[in-house]
């Protein structure tokens, strides 16, 4: 398992959802050679944005959910993690990403196109969300797109990128009642390996 000493340290951190989401990387590589991370932020307009109730959010993320499961433009996903967060601008919003079969799916910005504009016509309404494609941005150092299994510097960015989404965040964390203990700001698809499936990478021994 890819050890991050780097990152990691600067935050304050969720363990148990950092060794998850560490460990279902090591899982995706695992089981397939090329990965197609997607990367976008999911947010609603204005207003509402800060008008929202933190019920209304898991709503719409079990509405997203659901909706995904009879839908092509998710064919081939592997999983998803979603992070909420609220800003003191942009209210509440969702980080999002998902894992495509690299074999299967080969473009990250236009999936990203797909899935935001699903977010915004489908699931909350053109007049009370948008979304940031995160592919049309320019990296230094780049986690995200086509990851092969063998790309160990890529990999080691893209750790880093979901560690991200396991941080604690006081802001988020202050806008819920003090008898929630525990809120949930972070959510996760399971990882379903298909032992037929013929995207698994080569084995070297």
């Amino acid at each position: 398992m890819y050890q991050n000493q780097t990152f990691v340290s600067e935050y304050e951190y969720n363990q148990r959802n950092l060794r998850e989401v560490h460990q279902l990387l090591d899982d995706l590589f695992t089981y397939y050679s090329k990965v197609l991370v997607v990367r976008l932020d999911l947010c609603f307009n204005d207003t509402y944005a800060h008008q929202l109730q933190q019920s209304h959010i898991t709503d719409y993320i079990a509405k997203f959910r659901n909706y995904s499961r009879c839908n092509k433009i998710f064919d081939h996903m592997l999983t998803y993690m979603m992070k909420l967060e609220y800003g003191e601008q942009k209210g509440w919003h969702l980080h999002a990403m998902f894992f495509f079969d690299g074999n299967k799916v080969a473009e990250a910005s236009y999936k990203a196109i797909q899935i935001g504009s699903y977010w915004v016509n489908t699931i909350v309404g053109q007049q009370l969300a948008y979304y940031f494609n995160c592919h049309e941005r320019e990296y230094d150092k780049n986690g995200i797109g086509r990851v092969k299994y063998h790309d160990g510097d890529k990999q080691r960015i893209l750790y880093d990128v979901v560690a991200y989404f396991c941080k604690f965040d006081e802001m988020t964390l202050n806008q819920f009642s003090q008898d929630q203990r525990n809120p949930r700001t972070f959510f996760r698809g399971q990882l379903k390996i298909n032992p037929n499936h013929k995207s698994g990478r080569p084995r070297l021994y």
